[in-house]
């Protein structure tokens, strides 16, 4: 690409169609970084800060702020055989990153390019695999093709931790009309008491607990915040738990 000067003479006579020449070009040198394989610190205008994209090393640059030389600040395009993977990069510059795949890790080349700062490990599609999963798990002896039914004022502590050793998410649904949702919780503390509700958590490091509401599953969503709407007050419905696993171990 063709270096310009990206200062416009003040000297005139200035012709129009000069000036939008002049303009455009200075402006597309702007624009491209003052891109070009001659350095550009003899332009009119360049001057501390700027930044330079090298074609002919194949480096970006910044003029330094005595504006006396260009400081290398990165690449301009990365070889993904060597850059971004694998083996160690064989012409590395300054800042270049590099996935230390052997290694898991995920490095930075350092200003003076002369060794990698390790930044932190590589994330991988396999190591987001490792850490998150989900599944439902069936309380009270159910199953995917048949759900066991839970009833009201009932504990069921029967269910394995899918993820023995993770810490798991856990949020229970149950049945109704064919439809599974989330029934909320509601409590009316004056009196005897009463709740509705159904939930499911991770107690200790052992079984995943269901607890139901003393006196219904589910009741109206206004009242306990559930999914279903208007419905009526449910005693008995099948019941799942959906369960995930999230990054760490206990």
């Amino acid at each position: 690409m063709t270096q310009e000067a990206i200062q416009l003479p003040t000297t005139p006579p200035l012709p129009g169609a000069d000036l939008v020449t002049k303009t455009n070009a200075a402006l597309l040198t702007i624009a491209s970084g003052l891109s070009g394989d001659i350095d550009p610190a003899g332009l009119p205008g360049v001057g501390p800060y700027f930044i330079w994209n090298d074609t002919g090393n194949g480096l970006r640059k910044q003029r330094n702020a005595a504006n006396t030389a260009w400081d290398v600040i990165g690449s301009l395009s990365l070889d993904a055989g060597t850059d971004h993977a694998g083996a160690e990069p064989s012409n590395p510059v300054a800042y270049m990153t590099w996935a230390d795949t052997a290694n898991a890790l995920l490095k930075r080349r350092n200003a003076d390019n002369t060794a990698w700062v390790t930044l932190g490990p590589l994330l991988t599609k396999m190591a987001v695999d490792a850490d998150l999963d989900f599944v439902y798990v069936y309380p009270n002896g159910g199953s995917e093709s048949s759900p066991a039914n839970i009833a009201i004022n009932s504990r069921y502590t029967s269910t394995a931790n899918p993820f023995p050793g993770h810490p798991v998410i856990c949020i229970a649904e149950i049945q109704v009309a064919g439809a599974w949702g989330v029934t909320g919780w509601a409590l009316n503390s004056s009196g005897a008491g009463n709740s509705w509700g159904v939930m499911a958590g991770l107690h200790g490091d052992g079984n995943i607990v269901v607890q139901t509401g003393k006196d219904g599953l589910a009741t109206t969503s206004f009242i306990a915040g559930g999914t279903f709407g208007g419905i009526a007050n449910q005693t008995v419905a099948p019941c799942r738990v959906k369960v995930w696993k999230v990054k760490g171990a206990l």
